[in-house]
């Protein structure tokens, strides 16, 4: 009774929230067979079997079978910082708060008034310490005693309010993603999400990758939940192979706003990241999964966070999740059967 009235919660609040509208008959099938409305437009259920599909809730429910008390170390940025900084590029920090206390980069306690005469010209991204989806992210750009946030000219008043309203964060500076993935869409860091796994062998290998790329509306971010197109990576040739997204539900071969192409789009230097992301999640083989959100460079990459799991949508863009790799894997850990 539980897990239906969770379910029911679920189905409410995806209805609520939905980007996709489809129709009472089609909702209705969507929800008997544990689709959102959202999941039913995006893997077109009305012409393919929902039976290769995997409703995300499942994920929600049971993602923590995955990696035990470990995901902690993931699922907390500044936990996963501490953890990952000598072995793998990750993205510059330059203040956290946790528990209502700002610190520096060096772990050195400071208060508002500090905090603020700290920030320098530059732009930056704060992100909650603990939320994924891109929610609450916000961009942050001090320009000649300006301060703009997320693309509206704002004051000292109102970014020391946002920053005392917040119990944690972190604040980074912005990555200059490389000059491909800047033209494609340039008003959010566009990140591969690759997912590696430790196999029934025990050995560490990428089963999977895709692209994402921000648009006008998920701006700052990338992330499919606001809008974001998401794309399928080749794993041999780090070429972009399909798109799609919950704005734009159907493969598209350019990008909505720039109109610059996307698909067959070759990635810099993709085998090289595969490889060193690999070797990193070896010295830490007791994860049995870990999604990294990394980010492409001029001359290197920079990994952004990693997770313990990955929203499903991301996952079935070309096929149902049954008619993977990571199925099997995941029915192994038992996230469903």
């Amino acid at each position: 009774m539980k897990k239906f009235l969770r379910y029911l919660k679920y189905s409410y609040n995806s209805f609520k929230n939905r980007k996709n509208k489809i129709g009472a008959r089609r909702t209705f099938k969507a929800f008997i067979h544990g689709f959102n409305v959202d999941e039913y437009a995006i893997y077109g259920l009305d012409k393919n079997n929902y039976k290769d599909y995997v409703p995300d809730y499942i994920r929600l429910k049971n993602r923590f079978k995955i990696n035990g008390k470990a995901s902690i170390i993931l699922d907390n940025k500044l936990i996963f910082k501490s953890v990952f900084k000598d072995k793998i590029p990750l993205a510059k920090m330059c203040f956290y708060k946790i528990e209502n206390h700002i610190y520096d980069n060096k772990n050195n306690p400071i208060n508002l008034e500090n905090f603020l005469n700290q920030m320098r010209d530059g732009k930056y991204i704060l992100k909650p310490l603990n939320l994924g989806g891109g929610n609450q992210v916000k961009k942050i750009e001090i320009m000649d005693n300006k301060i703009i946030i997320d693309n509206k000219v704002s004051n000292l008043n109102e970014f020391g309010i946002l920053i005392n309203n917040m119990t944690s964060f972190i604040i980074e500076e912005v990555i200059r993603q490389a000059e491909y993935s800047h033209k494609i869409f340039p008003n959010s860091v566009n990140t591969i999400r690759m997912i590696t796994i430790k196999n029934s062998n025990g050995e560490i290998e990428a089963i999977t990758a895709v692209h994402r790329f921000g648009v006008k509306k998920s701006a700052p971010t990338d992330n499919l939940s606001r809008g974001g197109i998401v794309c399928e990576i080749d794993l041999e040739t780090g070429t972009i192979k399909t798109e799609v997204s919950k704005v734009y539900p159907f493969e598209i071969k350019v990008h909505p706003d720039t109109n610059v192409k996307i698909y067959g789009t070759k990635i810099p230097r993709f085998n090289e990241i595969k490889k060193r992301i690999i070797e990193c999640h070896k010295d830490f083989n007791f994860f049995n999964m870990i999604a990294w959100d990394t980010v492409v460079t001029k001359n290197d990459f920079v990994v952004i966070e990693a997770n313990t799991s990955c929203e499903f949508d991301a996952l079935q863009i070309s096929n149902g999740l049954r008619k993977t790799k990571l199925n099997d894997f995941y029915v192994c850990y038992g996230v469903y059967k």
